[in-house]
């Protein structure tokens, strides 16, 4: 790994078993121990953004007392997408089509703004989520150092998780700013991805809570809806009931929401509340906004692998009683409807990014 001079990884001490999962994967990317350094992260119970980014404030501290011209943090819940001797020729290739020009180099993340480069796995970054893992220039290290600073000086007297993301005070919102004027490129397709898990930034399980609006569809089981409601934390302003999936869509539209959860009110909630955030969230910090239909429940229809471990791309829909849908996508599931078809009928293209989970085996427990 002659591209980078040191890799740190954040660990909070009570998570051992992460500890396991992300020194295998440098074992086998066949990384040499003395360029592996464990940061002992910062636990914050209350309030895990203050914690998360004293973390990367660390680590960004330690590359610069080692004075190190490259450097790749790294979160303990990532996992590589690629052998060893891949990412080190991608990493080589990256450098070299940079030839010195770059700051950071995203291994990872939700790309929001991007451009393409004359490099067909190089994109210029202008924004983006997600600070999984990420390669900084040496001459950059003070700068990034300064733009967390900044964010901890509003946080630092937060109690709570929520005061801080309120006013953007993660990593990956506070460097935004830099994006917009300096040199930021990502991977793609990305180089290491997020395994499912607990979250230590946001000690909370709402996954309701993750969409615009909540609709079921009345199918006769109003007894089953209210016992649905009672079981999960969720405002109940959000929440609307139709009759039909046709109406349940158009009621999206008209609330102008970016995304809608539709649950069919005879279903069961077979999963917890924690396992469907957990899918939520790492949907989110995969693909951000760049999805179009996610099925909540079991699934097992026609897949495809994607390049994300935990997820399958679906090429043909079966029957969907939990669902959330995209604002992008809701005028094409809508003119469908109106034909009269039913939601199985509808024709997945190759270019229509519907998605689920794998099924519960394949979940790492963190």
């Amino acid at each position: 790994m002659e591209a980078i001079d040191g890799i740190i990884y954040i660990n909070l001490d009570h998570c051992t078993e992460r500890k396991k999962e992300i020194e295998k994967e440098f074992s086998r990317l066949n990384i040499p121990p003395k360029k592996i350094h464990r940061l002992s992260g910062v636990y914050d119970q209350l309030n895990g953004t203050r914690g998360c980014l004293l973390s990367h404030m660390m680590a960004l501290q330690l590359a610069i007392k080692k004075k190190w011209q490259s450097v790749l943090i790294c979160e303990d819940d990532i996992f590589f997408t690629c052998d060893g001797k891949v990412l080190e020729q991608k990493l080589n290739e990256f450098i070299s089509f940079a030839n010195g020009m770059w700051d950071v180099f995203l291994l990872t993340g939700s790309f929001i703004e991007k451009e393409k480069t004359n490099h067909q796995n190089i994109l210029k970054i202008n924004r983006s989520w997600n600070a999984g893992a990420y390669l900084v220039n040496g001459n950059y290290l003070e700068k990034l150092f300064a733009c967390f600073t900044f964010g901890y000086e509003i946080a630092k007297n937060h109690l709570f998780y929520m005061q801080s993301e309120r006013l953007r005070c993660s990593t990956d919102q506070l460097w935004q700013v830099l994006q917009k004027e300096d040199l930021w490129y990502g991977a793609f397709p990305r180089l290491t991805l997020q395994r499912l898990g607990d979250s230590h930034i946001n000690i909370s399980s709402k996954p309701f809570d993750h969409f615009g609006s909540i609709i079921f569809i009345d199918q006769g089981n109003s007894q089953n809806r209210f016992s649905i409601l009672d079981n999960i934390s969720v405002d109940v302003n959000k929440v609307a009931t139709l009759k039909t999936p046709q109406a349940a869509i158009e009621k999206a539209i008209s609330l102008n929401t970016t995304s809608a959860l539709i649950i069919y009110d005879h279903i069961t909630l077979e999963k917890s509340q924690k396992r469907l955030d957990e899918e939520i969230r790492h949907l989110k910090a995969w693909l951000g906004e760049d999805w179009d239909l996610y099925l909540l429940d079991h699934f097992e229809g026609a897949l495809d692998d994607c390049e994300h471990l935990y997820y399958q791309k679906i090429k043909k829909l079966d029957a969907a009683s939990l669902f959330a849908i995209k604002d992008r996508f809701y005028p094409t599931l809508l003119n469908h409807l109106k034909n009269g078809k039913t939601i199985s009928s509808f024709r997945v293209e190759p270019h229509h990014k519907i998605y689920c989970a794998k099924p519960d085996k394949t979940t790492v427990t963190m």
